[in-house]
């Protein structure tokens, strides 16, 4: 079975249209500059000072690879610590408002269902959103969230029709596949 990266969860809680034209159109626009620039602010940050800003309990791993292959789906969590009950964190570069950020929460909760069925059960999960911290407790609600999304996201992939969504226009003025989005009016 083709295993799909969170990634793709994130971006179908922003926007179910752009999975559907990755899976179906076979196409992923190159990284946008912005992009670049969360890549390389992870690689520049100081993993002990976020370990120690965070609070977070040895043991620590980063860049943790997990798949479930029963959901189709796979992804690296930045930061997983503890030993029993576990902290993911998920480290963006850039501020953001966060009553904006359905999308990466999502993300958050995808790792967290993914590293619960592994039987490493997560207590909290993190969003670092550039020195802004965020903490949620992961609860069997947000678990179920994340797996009924995980399956939408599937349905609406495997679908010859591109979903029904109607988008607010400044949230397509910025996106990367307007240029090829069937959904998207000029």
């Amino acid at each position: 079975m083709q295993l799909l990266p969170v990634t793709m969860v994130k971006e179908f809680v922003w926007c179910a249209a752009i999975p559907w034209i990755i899976h179906n159109y076979g196409i992923e626009p190159p990284l946008t500059p912005s992009m670049k620039q969360g890549i390389d602010f992870q690689k520049s940050l100081s993993r002990n000072n976020v370990v120690e800003e965070l609070g977070l309990e040895p043991p620590i791993e980063y860049q943790v690879y997990v798949e479930d292959r029963e959901l189709g789906i796979c992804g690296v969590i930045d930061i997983l610590a503890g030993s029993k009950r576990k902290k993911i964190v998920e480290v963006k570069a850039f501020r953001r408002n966060i009553r904006k950020c359905e999308h990466f929460k999502m993300q958050l909760y995808t790792y967290a269902l993914i590293a619960y069925r592994k039987r490493m059960p997560v207590e909290k999960a993190i969003l670092l959103l550039e020195k802004n911290k965020y903490e949620f407790t992961i609860t069997k609600e947000k678990l179920d969230q994340a797996k009924k999304t995980v399956e939408k996201l599937w349905k609406t992939i495997q679908s010859p029709e591109p979903p029904k969504i109607q988008q607010d226009e400044k949230k397509c003025e910025y996106c990367r596949y307007k240029r090829i989005c069937p959904i998207y009016v000029v």
